[in-house]
């Protein structure tokens, strides 16, 4: 039973870890979309003279830009934590089968 509880959480983290990955390249691929139209409405602006439209625009894309950053932040810091406790869940599982070991007479030393 512990053996099928150790399985399913660990299943549990890895399917946490690629979620958060793949979350992070959809969010990403938005934010690329975004600056891309927003770069095209400022060259739009900028062949039509329009001076305050493309200084809005430049200010559009700087922020697009800065919530790019920010998002691919967020999820490197997600896919750290994400590791992180696939590694706890590994070392809690060490424990208990040290100590399952311990209980049971010894560890390598046993009957022969």
């Amino acid at each position: 039973m512990r053996r099928s509880i150790y399985g399913a959480t660990l299943f549990l983290m890895f399917t946490l870890v690629a979620y958060g990955q793949s979350a992070s390249n959809d969010s990403t691929q938005d934010h690329k979309g975004a600056i891309q139209n927003a770069r095209h409405d400022l060259n739009q602006d900028v062949k039509d003279g329009d001076k305050a439209a493309a200084k809005q625009e430049m200010k559009d894309v700087r922020q697009d830009q800065r919530n790019l950053h920010q998002d691919v932040q967020k999820g490197k810091q997600d896919e750290r934590g994400a590791r992180q406790d696939v590694r706890d869940a590994r070392q809690e599982q060490m424990k208990i089968n040290q100590m399952r070991m311990a209980a049971a007479g010894g560890g390598r030393g046993g009957r022969r």
